[in-house]
């Protein structure tokens, strides 16, 4: 849970894979890919300004603001969704982010 406009930050350095906003049931949805198969993907979100697939961003630089929750999660109220994705598949965020950055 989250009010909208509050920052959204990169968890890790890494690159912007894709920022994909044409699906109205997920929002906009940020990929990004770091080292060791990692991913992170962040959902109902607005990208920052100027961001694009293939940059750069380092760990705590802000990529994107909470938007309004809609289509698929839109009874949820506004929010992050978050996602680690590792080699493609799934896994808990907790193995690779401590207490303190959650």
């Amino acid at each position: 849970s989250a009010d909208v406009g509050s920052a959204v930050v990169a968890v890790d350095d890494g690159v912007v894979e894709s920022i994909y906003t044409a699906d109205v049931l997920s929002g906009t949805e940020i990929i990004l890919s770091h080292a060791n198969g990692l991913k992170t993907v962040y959902r109902f979100v607005t990208h920052a300004d100027g961001l694009k697939a293939g940059d750069k961003v380092s760990k705590g630089q802000t990529i994107a603001t909470v938007a309004e929750a809609n289509g698929s999660e839109y009874k949820d109220g506004a929010h992050l969704h978050f996602e680690v994705l590792k080699d493609g598949k799934t896994v808990d965020p907790v193995t690779y982010l401590s207490l303190e950055e959650k």
